[in-house]
């Protein structure tokens, strides 16, 4: 639950409340975007990644729910691998003062092909410790 600064009364302080089940870790990659729907393709910065989800930047709007495939390196630490993970838009913000929006990608690992899934998890457990 988000409450914005317009909505809360006066002297209150912002505040927000996290439910997710897997915590994010800073993620400032370069990745590709494919939506399926329109074919549209692009490159983007990401910021954050969990074992379910990934938050990027667009320069446009785009609707929730859209089906996306996204390319993302996972380090320097795994050398020069480059998974695709499969999602839809869960949610888009457009951020404060600007024309660009936030994206969050919602995924679930077991749609990564099956070398990929450990890949992944040892890529996520690597940057953890």
């Amino acid at each position: 639950m988000h409450f914005s600064e317009e909505a809360m009364p006066a002297g209150r302080q912002k505040f927000q409340i996290e439910k997710r089940r897997h915590s994010r870790i800073s993620y400032r990659e370069a990745v590709q975007y494919h939506f399926g729907e329109t074919g549209e393709c692009g490159g983007s910065l990401a910021q954050d990644i969990s074992e379910t989800g990934l938050r990027f930047q667009l320069d446009h709007f785009v609707p929730s729910n859209s089906q996306i495939a996204l390319d993302i390196p996972l380090g320097h630490t795994m050398g020069s691998n480059v998974i695709t993970i499969h999602g839809r838009v869960a949610w888009v913000q457009q951020i404060r003062y600007s024309d660009r929006y936030q994206v969050g990608l919602e995924f679930s690992p077991s749609d990564l092909e099956v070398n990929h899934q450990e890949k992944f998890s040892q890529y996520l457990t690597s940057r953890l410790d």
